[in-house]
């Protein structure tokens, strides 16, 4: 951030209280992360594979993602699944939370939403299997800004 331009952080923005205030919407997709994770990570199929990445991640508080997530042995022989689940929270809905609780707090109008919707089309994530019948990053886009109407898809 060039302090110029953009004068901070957006969250750090908001959390102290500069933002205009102005009615908005803001959100994001329930399975932000699945496609950086699953393009990222070979598969993490050990459950220490998944404790070193999240050291690597959250250093010191890594026992406490684990507590808080709990991801069990016996359920899973391939941990990327949690591992989408916990840095979608993360980088995605829990600075979005941050956002819209400042602003709230700041006197604006906030709507938030959650993006759960499963794209219809067959083919469109076949690049990136892993994210056929979930909601990756950016499918609430067309949605969003009603683009498909642009160019006539219904």
């Amino acid at each position: 951030i060039d302090f110029n331009v953009v004068p901070s952080q957006t969250v750090d923005g908001f959390t102290k209280g500069k933002f205009q205030r102005k009615p908005f919407i803001i959100g994001n997709v329930l399975e932000e992360t699945v496609f950086f994770v699953y393009d990222i990570f070979y598969p993490i199929d050990a459950k220490h594979q998944l404790d070193l990445v999240l050291l690597a991640a959250f250093r010191e508080k890594s026992l406490a993602v684990l507590r808080e997530y709990n991801p069990q042995p016996s359920n899973t022989s391939e941990y990327r699944a949690i591992l989408s689940v916990i840095t979608t929270h993360w980088i995605f809905t829990c600075p979005t939370r941050n956002v819209i609780r400042s602003a709230a707090r700041g006197g604006s109008n906030v709507w938030l939403y959650l993006f759960d919707h499963v794209w219809a089309f067959k083919h469109f994530w076949d690049v990136q299997g892993y994210c056929n019948g979930h909601v990756c990053h950016g499918e609430h886009l067309p949605f969003v800004f009603q683009t498909p109407r642009l160019i006539n898809v219904s």
